[in-house]
């Protein structure tokens, strides 16, 4: 049996998403809907939802854990850690400008793939400034990549 093999059989991956709801309403925006700014606080925030689930959380948990792949360097030297990143949920609920939140790295190939899972997300709802437009608006999602030891 080969030492990968191995190894990822006597070590169970698990890989959860920590989600942080940090934007909050802002009432005081004087920006209209037609201008490209991105937001960081909006009154109504962004939401995704699969046709698996009606619920928030559930849904981006389910399309993480479906999607994601730990990649194979970073197992063999078991790093582990949260990956942040940021991105902008778009006027028609499309992702864009997916990167690694500064100096919340953890290691580059896990990075990578975090920025990776992230951009394949399907079309959010978009976040609404107090008219109820849409708006574009900035997200962060930490992704969680650890290795547990579990009893042969």
């Amino acid at each position: 049996m080969k030492s990968g093999s191995l190894k990822k059989s006597i070590w169970r991956m698990s890989i959860s998403l920590l989600v942080l709801f940090a934007i909050t309403m802002n009432l005081f925006s004087q920006q209209t809907a037609t201008d490209d700014k991105v937001y960081d606080m909006v009154a109504h925030l962004p939401y995704f939802v699969s046709s698996e689930s009606s619920e928030d959380v559930p849904s981006i948990l389910r399309h993480i854990s479906k999607n994601i792949k730990y990649p194979q360097d970073a197992w063999d030297l078991e790093k582990q850690g949260i990956v942040v990143c940021e991105f902008v949920i778009n006027k028609d609920g499309s992702i864009s400008d997916v990167r690694v939140k500064r100096g919340r790295g953890v290691y580059p190939s896990l990075d990578r793939e975090a920025v990776r899972v992230i951009s394949t997300f399907p079309k959010w709802h978009p976040g609404k400034n107090e008219e109820g437009e849409s708006v574009r608006t900035r997200y962060a999602l930490p992704v969680r990549f650890f290795m547990r030891k579990f009893a042969q």
